[in-house]
């Protein structure tokens, strides 16, 4: 049993506050779904079928624009669904961060508490949402894949709660998200982000040169950062997007 520096006390249950992933791959707050999914994800990149990619382009900015014309139910239907969402999500974690960890059978239940927290349904919905916007970045668009490719207008069907997620799309989207390793910072600060976010970050930053980002990590990586942060120039270090 690892112990803390208080005598004869466990060590406290730190899994949630302890997390891996991509930093700067993923959404940082619960608003940035509605943003819907890029036009710029299909973008056509040197692995891409030109075809597939225009077509699932030319679609997604007809969407996109059709959509300004409903905007603001859209809006309102976005705030109730994920505003659900998120309240249920913090029920479950207000329940799970009020449990006392001072034995190791509080520790014990405080570790399934949690498991259950990120399993519920508030949780699981805005990470399926999340990886599904950031996930269409990074799916190759070849004949393979266009069967697992989403839209904005089926993204904000569902997002708004006209259609279910649980669909192929949206798994295909989970599984590419695990590789990646995207990292939705409202969603694993449930807390923090409820309040604001943080108030700041320290950490030693990523340094890797030059022209190296889409080398060590592909163009579908260089792509989403340079459409969701700046359109940097082939030198930038990897340590400017931080």
């Amino acid at each position: 049993m690892a112990r803390s520096i208080q005598p004869r006390e466990p060590l406290n249950f730190l899994d949630h506050h302890t997390k891996c992933g991509d930093a700067i791959v993923g959404l940082a707050h619960r608003s940035d779904l509605e943003n819907g999914i890029a036009d710029e994800a299909f973008t056509t990149l040197p692995s891409d079928d030109k075809d597939i990619a225009k077509t699932w382009r030319d679609k997604n900015v007809k969407e996109r624009k059709e959509r300004i014309a409903k905007s603001l139910q859209l809006k309102a239907d976005f705030e109730k669904s994920t505003e659900n969402s998120v309240q249920e999500a913090m029920a479950e974690y207000k329940t799970f961060n009020q449990l006392p960890e001072t034995t190791p059978d509080e520790i014990e239940r405080k570790t399934k508490a949690y498991k259950k927290f990120i399993a519920g349904k508030g949780f699981t919905f805005l990470k399926a949402m999340a990886d599904t916007q950031v996930a269409q970045f990074f799916i190759p668009k070849t004949e393979a894949n266009k069967e697992g490719l989403m839209t904005d207008a089926d993204f904000r069907l569902i997002l708004s709660g006209y259609k279910g997620w649980q669909d192929r799309k949206v798994a295909k989207a989970a599984a590419v998200a695990q590789e990646q390793r995207f990292f939705h910072w409202f969603i694993e600060f449930p807390e923090v982000f409820n309040e604001g976010g943080f108030d700041c970050i320290l950490g030693n930053p990523p340094y890797l040169g030059g022209k190296k980002i889409s080398t060590n990590f592909g163009d579908s990586y260089l792509n989403y950062l340079k459409e969701n942060y700046f359109p940097a120039g082939g030198l930038t270090d990897l340590v400017a997007y931080f």
